[in-house]
């Protein structure tokens, strides 16, 4: 996500009315991203995805809106069980389904999930390769839903390279990095991250970096809500033919995924 989108992602509250709509709604939204077109079409989104909650009282879309070549945007769409079928994978969105407007982003934007309870659940949205996810917890209730939502991001500005050492075929690069949880959820995440090309092929053969655990799986990171923390983090790569580094600098690109509780 670019960075000039990260003060959208201030911390809010509201409820949203569903059905046919009381418009008594908050005056502040916590929108993740508004195209220019966004909202200027009455035509409706395709569904790309869908995702049934436990007792299957509701049903998550995800939902792909084109205007055109150089308009579009995702978005989330809620169904609520009543007597009739919900809609499928690449159905046109139901009129009876309320938008969250909050989760509004790019186009085909690949969101996942993880129900808390029958009504509840957690959503996580990032552009591709990024250092900073969307996450949002959303309640649903009788006539709509309340929701919060931030954002989990790298604070690169306060953030250092620790050093590096050479182990063998492979190199360790120590990176204190701090991470801030702007949001009101506990968020387990992983990290990778590329070196910058003037390693790669030097240092490191590949520029590829990766965190394992000792039973060879992606490191598990955890920050708690509305907290910042610096995590000392050692990324290992494959060893290329020389043993010193181009410079003191983080690598270029570290990006944080969620990682489903």
């Amino acid at each position: 996500m670019n960075r000039n989108l990260e003060g959208l992602l201030q911390i809010a509250k509201r409820k949203v009315v569903a059905g046919k709509m009381r418009k008594k709604v908050a005056s502040l939204l916590c929108f993740a991203m508004l195209l220019p077109c966004a909202g200027c079409s009455d035509s409706k989104g395709k569904i790309n995805e869908i995702n049934l909650s436990p007792s299957g009282s509701y049903q998550i879309d995800e939902v792909n809106w084109s205007g055109g070549a150089t308009a579009g945007e995702s978005y989330l769409v809620i169904e609520t069980s009543d007597g009739n079928a919900f809609a499928g994978e690449g159905d046109t969105e139901p009129d009876s389904g309320l938008m969250i407007k909050e989760t509004r982003f790019s186009y085909n934007t690949d969101y996942k999930f993880s129900w808390v309870s029958e009504s509840s659940f957690v959503a996580e949205w990032a552009s591709p390769q990024s250092d900073n996810f969307n996450i949002a917890r959303v309640d649903l209730t009788d006539d709509g839903y309340t929701i919060s939502c931030g954002s989990v991001q790298l604070v690169r500005e306060e953030s250092y390279l620790g050093g590096f050492e050479v182990v063998g075929d492979e190199v360790y690069i120590t990176c204190n990095l701090k991470i801030t949880n702007e949001s009101s959820e506990d968020v387990r995440f992983t990290m990778d991250a590329r070196a910058a090309n003037e390693d790669v092929g030097q240092l490191l053969a590949d520029g590829d970096l990766v965190t394992i655990n000792d039973d060879g799986q992606p490191m598990v990171f955890e920050i708690a809500a509305d907290s910042s923390e610096m995590f000392t983090v050692i990324f290992r790569g494959s060893k290329g033919p020389s043993d010193t580094k181009a410079d003191r600098e983080l690598p270029p690109w570290i990006y944080l995924y969620y990682y489903e509780l």
